[in-house]
């Protein structure tokens, strides 16, 4: 079945004076994108990374028809061919980025989906709903219209069902689910296509001529993700394309590539799936331990626990890849056990139970639970396995931890804060693994401390304190696919140190840590950094509240006297937060393609010493509350000696000139009483200092009147 990628927010760049080429060059710099393609890929078959990379290119198709009805809208309200040209621009920057980071991830899982935006009909007057707005509408009608600006919007909007309606198809074949949703937005749009005209007569095509081109234009981009074996292109999962279908040759007849030796005078060629290597005579493949061939020659995994060749007698098999392990008993003596043994002869520590509850006495610490060993596996292998903290860290809090105000009528407290409370497991050695687990009413979490450790697939529940902790000591570290639910502090406190670090970018021990897609829901401080380190928050999301007496005070960043911490943030949410991104002290920060929104008191503050640059964000509806202790600052606001840019600038990040092109959509945000106030640069300690905020998106024709403080301002073509 095809995955759908989620699309998190709306990215809009700048193009103007940029070559094609240029634009292209641009989105394939980003070693943002290499490295966590290469973290996402291997858990993708080269089938699914084709299915996501057409879905991607299909939606992004769709994100740019939505961009491209906001310009020419905009254009048919108060004409500017300038403007026009320069939003046109913009989303066609957006277009290549998105396109060659959905082509880098689908190649390193050895896919290939190369349809480019020229393929597509996308660019300039190629494309048939611009050519049509421009000969049909805009040529034809005088504007302002608004009969024309009317039927730009419902050009667009049906093209954007249309291919809702594909993907959906896509997804689940065979449903009759495409006829049904395209006769709904048939439907819908003869109707309103009529009813335009009663804001005044404008010339236009017919509905029915026009749904025929949009549906012709969908057709044939999705005939672009066609896969013929043989037809000398490599495409979709294809690894080779000889122009034949023999196999033998190097490329085989499903034009997958063979290894190929010279045994006893003759070529001989096979494929051997997984990178697994031929056998001696080349006639067959030799299959890697924990596999073996089935009739169809591919190497599939051995299960060892229903054959009973395992050696678990009297305990319990659980089968994995390639391998398996003996099951413990699931008790906290067990697991301890299990840590102190580095998880036995298969480094692995799986469970001999399911959709089971395994309490953690409390009043026994977690000194047992330090694995001071490299290479193992602690799995819950999808079987509904919580551990929960024995009395729950709110029942159990210290004297002290929970203020008066706090206290419930029983005595109990809710929410204490506390350092140092009972915790799941330190990750101590270097390359460990813990998932597919589930961790609830802690006080501590899983902390990190050696080298290339991974926590995947765990969802927390009312911690105390620390949920995710990186310390100074880890490099390396990947928090992927979590959930943490109503968190009191800290739900990932991260620490590091840069000189532990890789030089290479596009190594996985360039980050202290790396959170993708972390899901903080009702976190107090969803993510905390205050010490040095180099942090990658990608595809995450920081939401509140979680439950009734749970919500979320926002991201803080900060640093100690002497750190150097270095973040980058890449397409994440931070929603409904009290405060949004908070950056202080020292910190270097790069945040792009994310979005924050509906914070209480602003959207992004930059204070102290901190350098931020900004681009292709959405930072919208923020503001317009204050409490005795926060004045409320609106949208972006920087202060003190901090620098930021939106757009236009250049400033030093982690040791290099790192420059913005803007891009950024800054609207509705509000300082106390709820005046407009999309950026604040009035508290600078240096009144001559200038804030670059140019080629964004401000809503509004006078993005000057909304902005107080020395900025400097170029603003585009405003959103409708």
């Amino acid at each position: 079945m095809s995955r759908l990628p989620q699309v998190r927010c709306t990215v809009i760049g700048r193009a103007v004076g940029l070559s094609r080429a240029a634009l292209s060059g641009f989105a394939a710099m980003s070693f943002l994108g290499l490295l966590l393609a290469g973290l996402l890929a291997p858990s993708l078959t080269r089938a699914d990374a084709f299915d996501d990379c057409r879905n991607d290119k299909l939606k992004t198709a769709g994100s740019y028809y939505r961009q491209l009805s906001r310009c020419y809208a905009a254009h048919a309200r108060k004409p500017s061919a300038a403007s026009l040209s320069a939003c046109s621009d913009r989303a066609l920057l957006r277009l290549n980025d998105r396109f060659a980071k959905a082509e880098l991830t689908a190649s390193l899982a050895g896919a290939a989906c190369p349809a480019t935006a020229t393929d597509f009909r996308l660019e300039g007057e190629e494309e048939w709903l611009q050519s049509n707005v421009n000969a049909q509408l805009l040529a034809v009608n005088d504007i302002p219209s608004t009969c024309v600006r009317s039927k730009i919007k419902l050009l667009f909007n049906l093209t954007k069902r249309r291919q809702g309606c594909l993907l959906r198809e896509l997804a689940k074949p065979g449903t009759g689910r495409l006829s049904r949703c395209q006769l709904r937005s048939r439907t819908r749009f003869s109707q309103r296509w009529a009813r335009a005209n009663r804001h005044g007569l404008c010339q236009s095509a017919t509905a029915s001529a026009t749904e025929k081109h949009i549906d012709a234009n969908l057709a044939a981009q999705l005939a672009l993700f066609d896969t013929v074996c043989g037809d000398t292109t490599v495409t979709a999962f294809e690894q080779c394309d000889d122009g034949g279908t023999a196999a033998g040759d190097g490329c085989d007849s499903e034009c997958r590539e063979e290894q190929c030796a010279t045994v006893s005078g003759e070529l001989r060629c096979i494929y051997c799936p997984g990178g697994t290597p031929p056998a001696p005579d080349y006639l067959g493949c030799a299959c890697a331990a924990g596999f073996a061939p089935d009739l169809g020659g591919d190497c599939v995994d051995i299960d060892e626990c229903t054959l009973g060749t395992d050696d678990c007698d009297p305990g319990t098999c659980a089968n994995s890849p390639g391998d398996y392990s003996c099951a413990v008993a699931c008790t906290q003596a067990a697991l301890e056990a299990a840590i102190a043994d580095c998880g036995g002869a298969s480094g692995r520590i799986t469970f001999d139970c399911s959709d089971t509850v395994i309490l953690l006495d409390d009043a026994d610490g977690w000194a047992a639970r330090q694995l001071f060993c490299d290479d193992v596996i602690i799995d819950g292998l999808d079987r509904n396995i919580t551990f929960e903290l024995d009395p729950p860290c709110f029942e159990g809090f210290p004297p002290g931890s929970c203020a008066p105000k706090d206290l419930n009528n029983d005595g109990t407290c809710d929410c204490p804060e506390y350092e140092n409370g009972t915790g799941f497991v330190v990750l101590e050695g270097n390359n460990n693994t813990v998932r597919n687990l589930s961790l609830r009413y802690f006080s501590e979490g899983i902390h990190a401390a050696g080298a290339n450790n991974t926590v995947e697939n765990v969802n927390f529940t009312r911690h105390c304190d620390d949920a995710l902790t990186n310390q100074e000591s880890a490099v390396g570290t990947v928090f992927s696919n979590i959930e943490i639910l109503d968190g009191c502090d800290k739900c990932a406190q991260m620490a590091g140190d840069i000189a532990l670090t890789s030089a290479d970018p596009d190594s996985r021990d360039y980050w202290n840590a790396t959170l993708d897609d972390v899901r903080f829901v009702g976190c107090e401080k969803p993510l905390r950094a205050a010490q040095g380190g180099r942090f990658l928050v990608n595809s995450c999301q920081m939401v509140g509240p979680g439950s009734a007496k749970f919500h979320c005070a926002g991201p803080l960043l900060s640093t100690g006297v002497g750190d150097q911490q270095v973040v980058h943030i890449v397409d994440t949410l931070i929603d409904n937060c009290t405060r949004g991104l908070r950056v202080g002290g020292e910190v270097e920060l790069i945040i792009r393609d994310s979005v924050i929104r509906n914070s209480r008191f602003f959207g992004l503050r930059a204070s102290k010493d901190s350098v931020v640059s900004m681009q292709g964000n959405q930072v919208v509806d923020n503001g317009g509350r204050k409490s005795t202790s926060e004045p409320g600052t609106g949208g972006v606001v920087v202060l003190d000696d901090a620098e930021l840019d939106l757009g236009g600038g250049a400033l030093t990040i982690d040791g290099q000139l790192v420059s913005s092109t803007g891009g950024n959509t800054v609207c509705r945000n509000k300082a106390p009483p709820r005046r407009a106030r999309n950026v604040d640069a009035s508290l600078l300690n240096d009144p001559s200092q200038v804030v670059k905020a140019e080629n964004n998106t401000w809503c509004s024709d006078s993005p000057t009147s909304r902005v107080l403080g020395n900025v400097d301002l170029d603003p585009v073509a405003p959103t409708p």
